[in-house]
């Protein structure tokens, strides 16, 4: 690495680097080279490290993309930290604001108006789960509520033209867990049944957004008996959508990755 910086060849200097798997010298490397190529390939590797839970890594990635204004590529790393935030913690507030600075990557790159619009409407459909989650009150019907995630579920059916992008933005799973929960609390068990078997349906793993004892619960208040439903959908749940972008995510040749 040395002799190829000696020699003016920077972009192969880090190329090196990044084959050592230094992460500070790569950092400390990047943040000196002012190659908004070089830049990219720090923030590609950086993308194969523990950036999830080290804010420091999260940061060095967005401010090397930005730096290299290589948009789209930090777009795609929002998409990616927002798929993660939902699937992983569920927390869909931060998913929201995740999604909105890749809305505003892609508005200062050269993506085309169908990503932009996806990217928009995606966040429109998370949005419209949070606000949906908000109108609930203790003891109180909330017809605006399930109105608004019977929506989202008719938008998540194969068959509606929306379908991939509710299914990217929304779990399935927590907007049927979020009706039971409620027609449970409403005490509607029928209801709540009816919903859990809709979920057996779509081949939902019940216990992974269900707590057991809830379908117990439920099972036992409609005279049913819980071993009814399909056993695939109380074992423990395969990995979902996983921390992957899309069409973006970090591919195990990074290093070659051009700047778009």
């Amino acid at each position: 690495c040395k002799k190829y910086t000696q020699a003016g060849e920077r972009v192969k200097a880090v190329k090196c680097l990044l084959r050592s798997g230094d992460t500070e010298k790569i950092i400390f490397f990047a943040n000196h080279s002012r190659n908004a190529e070089i830049y990219v390939l720090a923030a590609n590797y950086l993308q194969s490290q523990n950036w999830q839970s080290d804010a420091a890594i999260y940061k060095h990635i967005v401010t090397f993309y930005t730096k290299a204004k290589a948009f789209e590529q930090l777009a795609g790393f929002f998409d990616a930290c927002a798929q993660l935030q939902v699937d992983e913690y569920r927390d869909y507030d931060k998913a929201l604001t995740t999604l909105r600075e890749a809305q505003k990557a892609l508005d200062k790159g050269d993506a085309d108006q169908m990503r932009k619009d996806n990217m928009r409407r995606r966040a429109e459909f998370v949005e419209q789960f949070i606000n949906a989650r908000s109108l609930i009150k203790p003891g109180e019907e909330c017809p605006q509520m399930v109105d608004m995630c019977n929506d989202l579920l008719a938008r998540a059916d194969p068959t509606h033209m929306d379908s991939a992008l509710v299914e990217q933005a929304v779990r399935v799973g927590d907007i049927f867990a979020l009706l039971v929960e409620y027609n449970d609390k409403l005490g509607k068990a029928d209801a709540a049944f009816d919903l859990m078997q809709r979920m057996q349906s779509r081949n939902i793993i019940l216990t992974y957004f269900l707590e057991p004892t809830l379908v117990e619960k439920i099972c036992k208040a409609t005279g049913h008996d819980p071993v009814e439903f399909d056993k695939a959908t109380f074992r423990p749940p395969s990995p979902n959508r996983g921390g992957g972008g899309g069409d973006d995510e970090v591919e195990d040749d990074f290093v070659e990755e051009e700047i778009v």
